[in-house]
């Protein structure tokens, strides 16, 4: 079992008024957070927009950030 340690920000959900994922935003968020020397990020976590997303905005959240992390950092969905 891999052992978590490090520095693990919370990541915001940029989310527009309409609710559409601001993927571009999220997806830069995430490189300059890893470029920065995290050792992991958490998405969904206790920012509180988690109760105010529905499922497919939870899970597009959560593929854009393992697809953006890209194996470099682990991650946490805090669902």
């Amino acid at each position: 079992m891999r052992e978590f340690r490090g520095i693990f920000p919370y990541l915001v959900s940029p989310v527009t008024e309409d609710g559409k994922i601001k993927e571009t935003v999220l997806r830069k968020l995430i490189e300059d957070l890893i470029c920065s020397g995290v050792h992991g990020i958490v998405v969904l976590g206790s920012t509180g927009e988690f109760f105010y997303l529905d499922a497919e905005q939870k899970k597009r959240i959560v593929k854009i950030a393992v697809d953006q992390a890209g194996g470099r950092v682990p991650g946490i969905a805090g669902v």
